[in-house]
């Protein structure tokens, strides 16, 4: 019966016959759930494996290869998952707590031997012989591109950090949102300060900020100078220069501070002034996919655009219902054969893994009508919409897409229709059903019929709203890094330390006259323009700074530009260290300063000359001054020599006089008293009144007294000559003519003359002089002029020990009235005058001007005499004039010969004694005048003079 059937088909059995068609169904089928499952698992960029709780696997999708380079048979070889992914990928503690774990990062090594990094999901699933579904993505050029585009931000907040001049940036309402280091320093406050400030808040009180804003605005961009004023009240000159809206609702400033060139400039045309008036004084197509921006510079470091980077993202498309089972076929399925029913369990295990993995996927997935209705979603993609199952299945496409991106994609949408290609993946931006809008990673594939005539759309969509808003953010801070640095005016350098490599920015090149192409970007190019000396100092604070020995590194450097001149930099940098604490790179600055180092160097030189000037004039004004000194004492010297000679000269004539006629007066008295003795002895007996007149008299005490008046008359008459001698010896009127004379005899007159000083006073006992005189010869000099620094000599000495008696008067005790250990010794104020012959073979002295000495026992040491027959063409006379008073401090003694200097009180001394006669010893009589004292121990004065003016000036002139 059965061959009949066969033979006659219009006679077959309709169990066969349902059989057959059975078949035919479940085929149909069969191939739709491994189409399905094709388009899911190659539109999406994970890769599934699924595994039992001890890691076999029982599931690997078939995209595995693209990844990890093996196919996926050779995975399912594998004994455990763990040879693929590594060990301790995850705690078991953990998910069971949560039931997943989501973004674990794990670096493995592909079959080609590169490396890779995972993005790993793990949920707990309950598939046929499964527990775990492992999703992964290869996020390895998105690692990479996030880690350059790091760097790079970093570099540039290096740039802004590090800038030298002070860079702000404000909102609309113009307070500042960010400010660096350097604005900082120049508004004197620190940067949480800074924010929220206005500019007005540190200008002058008229300044109108809102017209000022206004027409900022309106123009986009302006330069020029200001007065700032800080919070401490100090004032910076600063030169600015601000662009509105560099970035949306930022505005950016950069202000420079140039208060000290203000003042070097006006230094030089004040000093300019005062010497002219003579006084002292892409290219191609982007397809986006998954998006990683980075920078793109021109060769002249200017911003050009971003380059993107691409790569599928796409997600597992949502499967299709399963299979409709019919009630009409449920009598002949249960009679189907053991092969339908293996069949069917096959497909039953395919709808539950492929179900699990559309409801259980991290993307979202849908499938989607021609007409762009819904016909599926996942739990995932009504998360990421906000609406339930049933409200999207009742929406299109077009109802959740924002209407600016709906027509995004149209055409790559007309060649998938067409099989031009297989699938296309774009971002967009999408409505949620709160109104809330965010960017998604769209990819699209499409499910034929077996005809191959378009069935649905397979739609994957991830949520990248929080990348787009990070890349969007990096490419705000790197442009605004990019004018930041081009309105600096710095020149920028990049050392990687590790590898060798730097880079030179173009305008570190045009500092020394290059262009970006004439000079190399290498570390011979640094060395080739740096002065050598310099390169030693910069490699020196490098290697200190690198080492933690100085906290900056600040320094200022020499180029040779291209046309032979000489720049000057002013150079800083930081440095960037690994986890290791190891230096990796250097980043650094440049700053041009040759002008303001011209301009420091033409003020110093300017200085000099002036200060070289008014060193000139001090001199000549001081020359001048003690010309008039010495003209005005010259003056006085000459009016009192006049007068004391004219007094000499009267009082000389009456006491010649009375002087000689002393003598014949005496010869007389004592005629007279011997004619009385006469008569009293021939006339016993005088008459009464003679008696009487005796007896008042006393003739005996007259006898008596009236020789010694005479005698009293004479010493008188002696004292008065000699005193009128030593007044015209001290006034010789041929001061100004070189004589010869005897020097005791100058030092006894004004000594004479001081005669009235050195006697006991109420507050001191007398002042002994104490001469010892060599032998000297008659001595070359002006006689006046030397008595004049003699006289100066000895009042200072007797004013030093008056005060020295004072002293000891008022404190009852001093060192100089303390009993020493040998006895009882009261202070004898004494002034020591000691003259001698010295020979040496130059005709000056080898004495030192101002030798300080400490022991006073050297003062009084004698020192050989010289003979004074025949002196030796470069003898010289000394004379030492000491006293025992109390000396005088080292910071006196190195000023006593200065003019106007003096240590008496006002009115008593005038400062000039002292500097007159160091004039008078050193450039009158090409001698020397100085002092040696120590405190509490006196002083002493030397003059040392040579015997003949006439061979001291052949032996200066030879």
């Amino acid at each position: 019966m059965k061959r009949d059937r066969l033979a006659s088909p219009t006679h077959q059995d309709p169990k066969v016959e349902i059989e057959s068609q059975l078949r035919h169904l479940l085929g149909q089928v069969m191939c739709e759930s491994g189409e399905l499952h094709r388009l899911i698992l190659s539109s999406i960029s994970e890769i599934i494996f699924i595994t039992d709780n001890s890691g076999v696997l029982t599931f690997v999708s078939p995209n595995v290869q693209e990844t990890f380079g093996y196919s996926s048979y050779e995975i399912q070889e594998l004994d455990n998952i763990s040879q693929l992914l590594g060990d301790n990928l995850f705690r078991w503690q953990d998910l069971d707590s949560s039931g997943e774990i989501s973004n674990i990062e794990r670096e493995i090594i592909d079959k080609a031997g590169r490396r890779r990094t995972l993005l790993i999901n793990i949920k707990q699933v309950s598939i046929r012989g499964g527990t775990l579904l492992y999703s992964c993505r290869d996020v390895s050029d998105r690692k990479q591109t996030e880690q350059a585009l790091q760097a790079r931000d970093r570099q540039l907040r290096a740039f802004f950090e590090g800038a030298i001049d002070a860079v702000l940036i404000a909102d609309d309402e113009g307070r500042y949102v960010d400010a660096n280091p350097a604005a900082c320093e120049l508004l004197g406050l620190c940067k949480a300060d800074v924010l929220g400030c206005r500019i007005s808040d540190f200008a002058e009180p008229h300044f109108d900020f809102a017209q000022a804003w206004c027409s900022f605005l309106e123009q986009g961009r302006v330069t020029g100078e200001f007065c700032l004023l800080r919070p401490d009240g100090t004032m910076r000159e600063v030169e600015y220069a601000s662009t509105a809206n560099f970035l949306p609702h930022r505005h950016l400033a950069v202000l420079r501070d140039i208060t000290q060139r203000k003042q070097v400039e006006a230094e030089i045309l004040a000093l300019k002034t005062q010497l002219e008036q003579g006084a002292i004084a892409p290219a191609g197509e982007m397809r986006w996919q998954q998006w990683t921006d980075c920078p793109i510079f021109n060769p002249q470091g200017g911003f050009v655009a971003f380059q993107s980077v691409a790569r599928d993202v796409a997600e597992p498309k949502p499967m299709e219902q399963g299979l409709a089972q019919s009630d009409t076929y449920y009598q002949i399925i249960s009679e189907l054969t053991t092969e339908c029913q293996q069949t069917e369990a096959v497909l039953r295990e395919s709808e539950e893994r492929f179900r699990a993995t559309f409801e259980q996927a991290v993307v979202g997935i849908s499938h989607c009508a021609l007409n762009g209705e819904f016909v599926r979603v996942n739990r995932k993609f009504c998360d990421l919409m906000g609406y339930t199952q049933e409200e999207l299945l009742a929406l299109s496409w077009r109802d959740i897409t924002h209407p600016d991106d709906q027509r995004a994609g149209e055409d790559y949408t007309r060649s998938l229709l067409v099989g031009e290609i297989e699938h296309y993946s774009c971002e967009k931006r999408y409505i949620r059903k709160d109104g809330g809008i965010f960017w998604g990673n769209l990819t699209l594939s499409l499910l034929r019929e077996p005809s191959g005539e378009p069935k649905y759309l397979v739609k994957v969509l991830e949520d990248i709203t929080e990348r787009k808003r990070a890349q969007e953010e990096r490419r705000e801070a790197t442009e605004r890094m990019e004018l930041v640095i081009r309105a600096s005016n710095d020149g920028f350098w990049d050392w990687n330390l590790l590898t060798g490599e730097i880079y030179f920015s173009p305008r570190w090149k045009e500092m020394i006259g290059y262009t970006d192409d004439e000079l190399p970007n290498q570390v011979t190019s640094w060395e080739k323009v740096l002065f050598p000396e310099d390169r030693i100092t910069t490699l020196k604070r490098l290697e200190d700074y690198n080492s933690g020995k100085i906290s900056r590194f600040l320094i200022t450097q020499r180029f040779h530009h291209k046309n032979g001149s000489t720049v000057y930099v002013f150079s800083r940098a930081m440095h960037l260290k690994n986890e290791q604490g190891q230096v990796v790179r250097m980043i650094g600055a440049h700053t041009d300063i040759t002008d303001l180092v011209n301009a420091q160097e033409a003020l110093r030189s300017l200085t000099q000359r002036e200060q070289e000037k008014a060193t000139q004039l001090e001199l000549a004004l001081q020359e001048l001054q003690q010309a008039q000194t010495q003209l005005v004492q010259q003056e006085k010297m000459a009016s009192l020599g006049q007068l004391v000679a004219g007094v000499a000269h009267e009082i000389n004539n009456p006491v010649s006089f009375i002087y000689g006629n002393i003598n014949p007066a005496s010869g007389y008295t004592q005629d007279l008293l011997h004619l009385l003795e006469l008569y009293q002895q021939h006339y016993p007996q005088p008459a009464p009144e003679i008696a009487e007149q005796l007896k008042i008299a006393d003739l005996e005490f007259i006898a008596e007294d009236f020789p010694k008046l005479l005698v009293s008359m004479q010493n008188g008459a002696d004292r008065i000559r000699q005193i009128v001698l030593s007044l015209r010896n001290f006034s010789r009127h041929d001061q100004t003519e070189l004589k010869s004379v005897d020097i005791h005899e100058g030092i006894d007159s004004t000594l004479l003359i001081l005669q009235h000083r050195l006697k006991p006073q109420p507050d001191r006992p007398e002042i002994r002089v104490v001469r010892e005189y060599g032998q000297l010869p008659q001595v070359e000099c002006y006689p006046g002029q030397l008595n004049q620094v003699f006289m100066n000599l000895l009042s200072n000495a007797i004013d030093a020990l008056e005060e020295s008696g004072c002293s000891v008067q008022n404190s009852g005790c001093s060192e100089k009235t303390a009993e020493n250990e040998q006895g009882k010794t009261p202070f004898t104020p004494t002034i020591r005058i000691r003259t001698e012959v010295i020979e040496h073979s130059s005709g000056k002295s080898d004495r030192t001007a101002c030798p300080w000495t400490t022991n006073h026992d050297s003062l009084e040491a004698p020192t050989q005499p010289k003979s004074p027959e025949e002196p030796e063409r470069s003898s010289s006379v000394v004379i030492y004039i000491s006293d025992n008073g109390s000396g005088m401090k080292i910071d006196v003694h190195h000023q006593i010969f200065n003019p106007f200097f003096t240590t008496k009180p006002p009115g008593k001394g005038t400062g000039l004694g002292l500097s007159i006669s160091y004039h008078i010893v050193n450039n009158r009589h090409n001698g020397q005048l100085f002092c040696r004292s120590a405190q509490g121990q006196g002083a002493e004065f030397v003059i040392e003079i040579p015997i003949s003016q006439c061979q001291s000036n052949d032996t200066h002139k030879g």
